[in-house]
């Protein structure tokens, strides 16, 4: 009998263990830490911000793409830099990066996002000319060690 009360009380404290640790995990709370959304526009040119016409090269078209942002609990801040917050525009089955011009657009801003706050910055991609805003897909990742959670959320286009 006595072997029976060790086998429970061993089964007992292995479920409040694991009922422990997920609750850690979790964090308390199952929203994002981070929601975003965007805004797409197909230019054959953009404005720069001292006022040159930046022109999309030959046989492309600019996909620009406002962002934004509500950091709701990522302490670190949300970083605007395309190396660590990652996106492809995906026009049938190709995947396109930001591109260079995309750092002379008034709208780019290579910066954090602190907790608590939301804002916006422009990203600039080069998709095939004749390419629509309805053809594109976004993909998002964010490349850290210990990455926030995200969502889209439509409510923040206002």
């Amino acid at each position: 009998m006595k072997t029976g009360w060790k086998v429970a009380a061993a089964v007992a404290a292995v479920v409040v263990i694991v009922a422990a640790v997920a609750v850690l995990a979790s964090g308390g709370d199952d929203g994002p830490d981070v929601r975003y959304d965007y805004e797409m526009e197909i230019v054959g040119s953009f404005t720069e911000a001292d006022g040159d016409v930046q022109d999309a090269p030959a046989g492309r078209e600019f996909l620009v793409v406002t962002w934004t942002v509500a950091n709701d609990s990522y302490a670190d801040g949300f970083s605007t830099n395309d190396i660590i917050f990652q996106t492809r525009a995906v026009v049938d089955g190709v995947g396109h990066g930001t591109s260079v011009y995309g750092y002379l657009h008034p709208g780019y801003v290579l910066g954090d996002i602190v907790e608590g706050e939301t804002a916006s910055f422009v990203l600039v991609y080069e998709v095939p000319a004749g390419t629509a805003a309805d053809d594109v897909t976004m993909q998002v990742e964010y490349v850290m060690f210990d990455p926030p959670s995200m969502e889209r959320d439509a409510s923040l286009r206002g």
